[in-house]
């Protein structure tokens, strides 16, 4: 898995993506930020890759911030709840429930991540 993320750094720096990639024990959540067409295009080349099966884009916005500023690919592992407690709160199936049409849905998203990252930065090990 290092040399993949490490592979991965070096791509994201040249197309100026910077990621984060979170690993729990069934599934991942990997956060990308960049330039619309290169976040699109590697998008596109990770469908394509046997091992992102079942991927699902959870927000596709366009952000004046970033959250993981410096960092063409960093990892940590979560435990399965951790994600899974994100992750409910990302389902778009969900998210007109969870949030009130008068919210701005990615601020609130990026709020989320922002706490999230927070939380889980006291215990990050890399992937």
């Amino acid at each position: 898995m290092q040399e993949l993320i490490v592979q991965s750094s070096v791509r994201n720096a040249a197309r100026a993506i910077t990621s984060f990639l979170y690993c729990a024990n069934p599934g991942y959540l990997h956060v990308l930020e960049g330039d619309h067409q290169a976040v699109a295009q590697l998008q596109a080349r990770l469908s394509q890759d046997a091992r992102h099966a079942d991927m699902v884009t959870i927000m596709d916005e366009t952000s004046t911030t970033r959250l993981f500023p410096g960092l063409n690919m960093g990892s940590a592992y979560l435990t399965s709840a951790a994600l899974a407690r994100l992750a409910g709160y990302l389902d778009p199936q969900y998210r007109s429930v969870l949030l009130p049409t008068s919210c701005n849905s990615q601020e609130v998203i990026m709020d989320l991540l922002h706490e999230f990252v927070a939380e889980q930065s006291l215990s990050i090990r890399p992937c």
